[in-house]
């Protein structure tokens, strides 16, 4: 009888602890679980608990962007052709060898001995003025001259063969009232026996040639297209020699500049 009650309390104190033990961890389960208790007739919608900060919350800060590495492209280098080298001795100039006074009096073009220094030569039988400095030729002119007979009635209007010095300059537009009637640019006179100088050809007062022949036309002067080349090198004194027989011949015409 004693060990029935013995073994009836052990039992009931195992019991006991296995409630006890349970007890605890219902009360620990509900410890746990969210304190809002739901009604078993009433159905409650649940919504997320929305928490307001006092505080004025700054933007969110962005991860800053990452700069972007600027991507390197190599190109291709052209192949440099090598440049060839330069002759350290320079090229020389090729010049023109001024036209030596002895060819053109071979071909008997201008008077014999040539002048020492600056000189001008007519030649009436090609018809040409040729400015000469010593031996070289600086400029030659196709040439207008005399109409007249030398030793002849018609000799104040010849140009005469001979030897003169320059003795007038003028580089003026002038009117030959005594002869031609017209207006001529440039004067440089050698003759004054006969009153015969270099000018230009002959113009209306408009400024227009209207006489550009050549050959045996004028009243003793000589008319060249470029006045302006004899002015410029002709001097006070400088010696003119006039030479050889002209041709009769239709006098030619030139445009005129």
């Amino acid at each position: 009888m004693k060990k029935l009650v013995f073994s009836l309390f052990t039992g009931l104190l195992v019991l006991g602890g296995v409630i006890f033990l349970g007890w605890i961890q219902v009360n620990e389960s509900r410890a746990l679980a969210p304190s809002t208790q739901v009604s078993a007739t009433t159905p409650v919608l649940l919504k997320p608990t929305l928490v307001v900060s006092t505080t004025t919350d700054s933007p969110e800060t962005q991860p800053p962007t990452p700069e972007a590495t600027p991507t390197t492209i190599a190109l291709a280098t052209p192949e440099t052709t090598p440049t060839p080298e330069l002759n350290s001795a320079p090229t020389p100039l090729t010049t023109t060898e001024p036209t030596p006074v002895e060819d053109i009096v071979t071909q008997g073009l201008v008077a014999t001995p040539p002048v020492e220094g600056k000189w001008i030569d007519l030649n009436l039988t090609d018809g040409t003025t040729r400015l000469l400095n010593g031996r070289e030729l600086v400029k030659a002119l196709p040439s207008a001259w005399g109409e007249g007979e030398p030793g002849t009635a018609t000799d104040f209007y010849a140009t005469v063969p001979g030897t003169y010095t320059i003795y007038s300059r003028s580089d003026t537009f002038w009117y030959d009232y005594n002869y031609s009637m017209l207006w001529i640019y440039g004067f440089i006179g050698f003759d004054p026996e006969r009153a015969n100088g270099f000018h230009s050809f002959l113009y209306n007062n408009n400024g227009n040639v209207v006489d550009s022949r050549l050959g045996p036309v004028s009243h003793g002067c000589v008319r060249v297209e470029d006045w302006r080349a004899v002015y410029d090198f002709s001097e006070y004194g400088m010696t003119v020699i006039v030479h050889g027989k002209p041709p009769r011949i239709i006098p030619r015409l030139v445009s005129p500049n």
